[in-house]
């Protein structure tokens, strides 16, 4: 289908509803093809039959699929692992485990479970 405007010859207020109507169309129709892609017309991706279960961290990975950030992405964390040669070392015991613990666990031979912080 082809539409010929000469918009140099139309009006302000016209381009500028022109622009409305374009925009309000394209989010329907990308709505439209969001929905035909995932597959949920109508039925929120079940088939006949099947029960709604929300897994607990769906809803997380399904922002961080989006482009969102995960929920817990930022939040400060308590320190769990403190060096015994300086204190000011600490970890969380997330990630990889820092240069300074593996180089203890290996002078000292012993285990993680050695450098915890007492817990108040």
């Amino acid at each position: 289908m082809s539409i010929s405007i000469k918009l140099d010859d139309m009006s302000l207020d016209d381009l500028i509803e022109l622009r409305e109507t374009v925009t309000e169309t394209l989010k329907r129709r990308v709505a439209e093809l969001q929905r035909e892609l995932s597959g949920h017309n109508g039925t929120g991706g079940r088939k006949e039959g099947q029960s709604h279960v929300v897994d607990s961290g769906a809803r997380r990975r399904q922002a961080e699929r989006a482009g969102g950030a995960s929920s817990l992405k930022g939040r400060k964390v308590e320190p769990k692992y403190r060096s015994h040669k300086d204190p000011t070392l600490t970890w969380t015991g997330r990630g990889v485990s820092p240069r300074w613990l593996r180089e203890e666990m290996k002078d000292g031979k012993v285990g993680k479970d050695a450098f915890l912080i007492a817990q108040q």
